[in-house]
């Protein structure tokens, strides 16, 4: 949030989704069968040909949209669960940029005006995201400087890959 904005990242259309038991909300029953709904409402038969990462301002009193930015989901895309998508880290602005980091690596600094400042992609630079319960940590500003917890190049380590 920043002044009357609130922004949020979200992903559009469906991404791949690993294989065998997904996390439920429901304990001890059939998640499907209590009513639980996958992320997004639905889960899909496929994943989407084309995913889209998306940054949106929100007016804070009023709820409605002052601008959307979309990039393509570019590079290797990690298989999600029905309760984790490319959009779960939470960005961050300084009030004059909004930093996005995506699930991928996709990394966008946004102005207030929803133009994109910079981009880099974290994920092509240094390895693909493949954390086994999805990458969600979200950047945080301190000063001049944007840090990142990129724990998966740790886990890569332990586990040898």
């Amino acid at each position: 949030m920043a002044g009357d904005r609130v922004f949020l990242t979200y992903q559009i259309g469906a991404g791949p989704l690993r294989l065998g038991r997904h996390p439920s909300l429901v304990g001890g029953a059939d998640a499907a069968a209590a009513g639980e709904l996958p992320l997004g409402g639905r889960r899909p038969a496929a994943a989407d040909q084309e995913i889209k990462l998306a940054v949106g301002a929100f007016d804070r009193a009023t709820g409605q949209l002052v601008w959307e930015y979309e990039v393509a989901a570019e590079g290797e895309l990690p298989e999600g669960h029905e309760k984790w998508n490319l959009a779960t880290p939470s960005p961050v602005s300084d009030g004059e940029q909004v930093y996005a980091w995506f699930s991928n690596g996709q990394l966008v600094a946004v102005g207030q005006d929803g133009k994109a400042v910079w981009s880099r992609h974290l994920g092509k630079d240094y390895g693909a995201y493949n954390v086994p319960w999805g990458h969600g940590s979200s950047p945080l500003l301190y000063r001049d400087r944007l840090i990142l917890v990129s724990y998966h190049y740790f886990l890569r380590l332990l586990v040898g890959s």
